[in-house]
């Protein structure tokens, strides 16, 4: 009797804490914390650790039997009823046999006048942001910039269609460029806003482009500001925006080995000397989606399965992330393109850009059938992904300061903020 007393005390001790070797076999530990000694085959580890997915021992790091989480922590492994040890996506926490559970939600602050769509998410900082919306009526073309600050939102109208906010700096003293496409008369036209801001579209700062260079996003690269132009035939012109004491300054900037672009989709980079940009090209009577990523002088060139409308990159020699049409969501590094998702399955289905953080902390927005062809978002934190539904229409833009703190804007004028419960 003793014995089998003293026995059940050894099965009690293994099941507080358990690793499971993806490579191998259950094991556990004798301790919260302590390493994996043996096999036992009713537990699995909590536990993402790069050793245990290497097949070596590792750190047990909160574990569960049967599905039960024993930590509790957020981004920990589980699985329902046991069944299956996986990595719960981006804000969620290991819900016992339920699965995965959310621990953050989007929550819908702000929506934009005449709920126009809102192109541009710029924020700088938890009480620091910038959004762009323009609408096309039978009137003509409304657009509007709008400020969050912890105190609430301000707006102001602009004329022209607005289609790029870009801030860079810090808050409070950050510059933010607007960029309002033109007419076939006049150019496209530029506005700098330096903060703090008084609400006041300060036009004395509009620098109006020479109608020769069609002038048609912004994009940021490190702390420099970039926007991509076609000139005369030329679609492939990238252009660096320089503040003066005069405006504006315009300079071309192209890097050499231009891959045959006849049109531009998307752009990010870290610096004028390292650039990725998406786009298509002509090539047998067809246009093929190419991604090109232009590096100290140099240029190589990524086929896409499909054309990308956000594209994303963080800094030199990382991998940037790309998403578009049918679902491309992809992972680009120097040994090729990645898949994070799969294509092809319902065509009306579009990324329409991406944001992310580092390699944990990725999203993606669009509209799913999944989600009614309302709103989703796309998270992926390197080992797996989720989508949530986000409010009644497709969403258009993404962006923010941290994992924990994204902003998304959508084709009613919602914006969309991803906060803690």
């Amino acid at each position: 009797m003793k014995a089998r007393a003293l026995s059940i005390l050894a099965l009690g001790a293994l099941l507080l804490c358990g690793c499971f070797d993806l490579d191998a076999a259950y094991k556990t530990c004798t301790t919260p914390g302590g390493r994996c000694t043996f096999a036992f085959s009713t537990q699995k580890d909590a536990s993402v650790d790069a050793g245990m997915r290497d097949g070596g021992q590792a750190v047990c790091s909160g574990c569960f039997v049967n599905g039960e989480c024993m930590s509790g922590t957020a981004r920990l492994a589980c699985g329902g009823g046991g069944e299956e040890c996986k990595d719960c996506a981006l804000h969620e926490v290991c819900g016992g046999a339920s699965g995965c559970q959310v621990s953050a939600s989007w929550r819908l602050l702000y929506t934009a006048p005449g709920r126009q769509t809102v192109h541009a998410v710029a924020p700088i900082s938890l009480d620091d942001a910038w959004f762009g919306s323009a609408f096309f009526g039978v009137e003509g073309v409304d657009s509007h910039l709008i400020q969050y600050r912890s105190t609430g939102f301000t707006e102001v109208a602009m004329p022209g269609r607005l289609v790029s906010v870009i801030a860079v700096g810090a808050p409070g003293s950050a510059k933010v460029y607007v960029l309002r496409l033109g007419t076939p008369l006049a150019g496209p036209t530029i506005t700098v806003i330096s903060e703090p801001w008084d609400g006041g579209a300060q036009p004395e700062n509009d620098v109006v482009v020479p109608s020769e260079i069609r002038l048609l996003s912004l994009f940021a690269a490190g702390s420099e500001v970039f926007g991509w132009a076609e000139i005369g035939s030329s679609a492939f012109n990238i252009i660096r925006i320089d503040p003066t004491d005069a405006g504006i300054g315009l300079t071309v900037v192209t890097p050499p080995g231009d891959p045959g672009f006849t049109q531009i989709h998307s752009a990010s980079g870290t610096s004028a000397g390292d650039l990725w940009v998406a786009g298509g090209r002509n090539e047998g009577g067809g246009g093929i989606a190419t991604l090109a990523h232009f590096h100290d002088g140099g240029v190589r060139s990524f086929p896409l399965l499909s054309y990308s409308f956000g594209l994303w990159a963080r800094n030199p020699n990382a991998a940037v992330y790309v998403a578009g049409e049918i679902r491309l969501f992809a992972r680009v590094d120097d040994a090729g393109v990645h898949e994070l998702g799969p294509m092809y399955g319902l065509t009306g289905e579009t990324w329409s850009r991406v944001w992310g953080v580092d390699d944990r902390a990725v999203f993606a927005v669009g509209s799913t059938f999944a989600c009614d062809g309302g709103g989703t978002v796309r998270s992926y934190n390197g080992l797996s992904l989720a989508d949530t539904c986000v409010g009644d229409a497709r969403l258009t833009s993404v962006g923010g300061t941290s994992a924990s703190d994204v902003w998304a804007g959508s084709t009613d004028g919602g914006l969309y903020r991803l906060s803690s419960n």
